[in-house]
């Protein structure tokens, strides 16, 4: 995919969190990559693999490519584990830590019914945290509901 080759502003490849040919393909593809990670001690210790990947890629095959943000998903505020894991991230990342998007049925369900979730329920917490993400991130200057 080339820059001006298309009529999208922003084109998301949703990949598994490996190493196989096809993250490898969208990476080499990618402008920047936006990492969504739980805030599990698991999800976050992955972390440092990603950037060294990313980094091995941006300094090859895709040159300048880099993590821009990393976006904390299904965050639960009530539990110990995710305000500490999204603190982490804070630390650790600095502005590339986004605003953790809460977890809720209703992105369960919005998958269920195969429809992007501001579009299911656009006033949903994890809709409306995804819409202050994309603002914090530059790529939507306005937001009605």
């Amino acid at each position: 995919i080339q820059a001006g080759e298309t009529q999208y502003d922003l084109i998301i490849m949703d990949t598994r969190p490996d190493e196989s040919h096809g993250v490898i393909n969208a990476l080499v593809a990618a402008t920047e990559v936006w990492a969504a990670v739980e805030p599990v001690p698991a999800s976050i210790d992955s972390l440092p693999r990603l950037m060294s990947t990313v980094a091995r890629i941006g300094a090859g095959l895709n040159p300048g490519l880099a993590v821009t943000a990393i976006i904390p998903t299904r965050y639960d505020r009530r539990t110990r584990t995710h305000q500490a894991c999204v603190e982490a991230l804070r630390r650790t990342f600095g502005e590339l830590a986004t605003l953790p998007v809460p977890a809720s049925v209703k992105a369960v369900e919005a998958h269920g019914a195969r429809m992007p979730l501001p579009l299911y329920d656009p006033l949903s917490p994890p809709a409306t945290a995804y819409k202050a993400i994309a603002q914090q991130l530059g790529i939507m200057k306005a937001v009605t509901v």
